[in-house]
């Protein structure tokens, strides 16, 4: 996470595969489909779709269960991370799919993409999605700058 944005040009879907790629996460890498933008299988399949649901689920209900299990001062920034890193992930997907329906629809009637982007708020869209990724580096940053995974690692040592 420590690359930047670069403010609204980042793509969607290389940023949901750089956050997916790591060993809890990669059953839902293929949620939102891959570089090739004629494969749309992604979108109907519901195995893919349900276990990315599944995960979320997962998540959310893990930042629940992180305060029942730990009591430091850490488990609030903790907890914040998972919920917002999981917030993050349900905008990527939301946001794919309008885009994929944007191609589409540009495709099957022959309108203008960019046309039909503004008037389907696609920027406004990216801005939102960047915004939610700046605030999941920062809570990162947090993170890393009070040594939280330390104490939280400290903790667990104490109670074992």
């Amino acid at each position: 996470m420590s690359g930047s944005s670069h403010k609204f040009g980042i793509n969607p879907l290389l940023m949901y595969i750089g956050l997916t790629n790591n060993y809890y996460l990669e059953s839902i890498q293929e949620a939102l489909g891959g570089i090739d933008l004629a494969n749309r299988e992604w979108r109907t399949n519901a195995k893919v779709q349900n276990e990315f649901l599944k995960k979320l689920s997962e998540m959310d209900n893990f930042s629940k269960e992180i305060m029942l299990l730990f009591s430091g001062t850490e488990i609030e920034e903790l907890k914040k991370f998972v919920t917002v890193y999981r917030n993050l992930l349900k905008k990527l997907h939301a946001n794919q799919l309008v885009v994929d329906s944007v191609r589409q629809e540009s495709i099957n009637y022959s309108q203008n993409f960019d046309n039909l982007s503004v008037s389907n708020k696609l920027e406004e869209r990216g801005k939102k999605v960047v915004e939610e990724f700046e605030s999941l580096k920062d809570v990162a940053c947090e993170i890393k700058t009070k040594d939280l995974m330390k104490q939280l690692f400290n903790e667990t040592r104490f109670t074992a």
